[in-house]
């Protein structure tokens, strides 16, 4: 039943963290034998290390599953035999007996290297449009003054045009085609 679950599974004993059980998903992943894995503290399996995780990267799902008897769910960077870096999505459920106490935990966690590489990806292409955005908004309020500035100066010219005109037509308000042409330019 185990080895149908496609994300990796380890049963885990939850006082000396010492792996009881594992699906062939998780041995893949871990690129061990079975052999090689059961017996082993979930540290040292996972992390390549020899104490378990408290840091506040890497808070230990199982001491928060055993302080709560709830489930935790974590995101932790592991480690296969080879020392190859996997970025997972790790959630530990209580197996309790039929008085409550906390006897195994299940450790399933699921690969999302991919997901995270897709969320940085994303990240870096917001921060450029974000720039970019900023950018334009730069540019169009530069625009903007150069059209406030050029609206000016044409109207200056216009009035002057307009001016030049109606002093025109005052001069030759006796030539009623002048005055009229004149009128259309006003």
């Amino acid at each position: 039943v185990i080895n149908s679950i496609s994300d990796s599974l380890l049963v885990i004993d939850p006082i000396n963290y010492r792996v009881k059980s594992a699906n062939e998903t998780a041995l893949k992943q871990l690129k061990v034998g079975k052999e090689d894995l059961i017996g082993k503290t979930c540290h040292e399996a996972t992390h390549q290390n020899s104490s378990p995780c408290n840091s506040l990267e890497h808070p230990c799902p199982i001491q928060t599953v055993v302080a709560t008897n709830k489930p935790a769910m974590v995101e932790h960077v592991h480690f296969d035999s080879q020392n190859n870096k996997v970025v997972l999505e790790v959630n530990v459920y209580p197996v309790n007996d039929k008085d409550g106490k906390i006897v195994s935990v299940i450790h399933l966690d699921r690969d999302i290297s991919e997901r995270k590489k897709a969320e940085a990806e994303l990240g870096r292409i917001m921060d450029q449009l974000i720039s970019a955005n900023n950018q334009l908004a730069l540019v169009n309020d530069k625009l903007g003054v150069l059209g406030r500035l050029t609206r000016h100066d044409v109207r200056n010219k216009l009035s002057t045009v307009t001016g030049y005109a109606y002093l025109l037509k005052k001069k030759h308000a006796n030539q009623a085609d002048i005055v009229e042409g004149l009128g259309n330019v006003e």
